[in-house]
């Protein structure tokens, strides 16, 4: 898929993170456990809809779990590089959807 194809796609995914995010964070506020059975079910329905929403994409990778979970949505910068590429730094959706849409199939 081309990256401006899937800049609708990972808008999307990205504003219901931080959505998620921003309930669960209350929640845990509440109760102290982040390790319940609610919790447990809510990320693991995000988990799978993040694996789907890469799968349809073309992010053969994983780099969507990549940007969220060890690139914090881009806040950490950090560099990635898509086959054998110049390692270079991603901090927005815009780099996202550019390096997985660089991939050779």
């Amino acid at each position: 898929m081309k990256a401006k194809d899937m800049m609708p796609l990972l808008t999307a995914w990205a504003r219901r993170q931080r959505e998620l995010t921003k309930q669960m964070d209350a929640l845990y506020a509440i109760t102290g456990n982040s390790n319940g059975p609610l919790f447990l079910a809510v990320w693991g329905v995000w988990n799978e809809y993040t694996s789907l929403l890469s799968r349809w994409i073309g992010d053969y990778d994983d780099r969507l779990t990549w940007f969220e979970a060890e690139n914090r949505m881009g806040l950490e910068g950090l560099e990635a590089a898509t086959d054998g590429g110049k390692p270079r730094k991603v901090r927005t959706l815009h780099q996202l959807a550019r390096l997985i849409s660089e991939r050779k199939s």
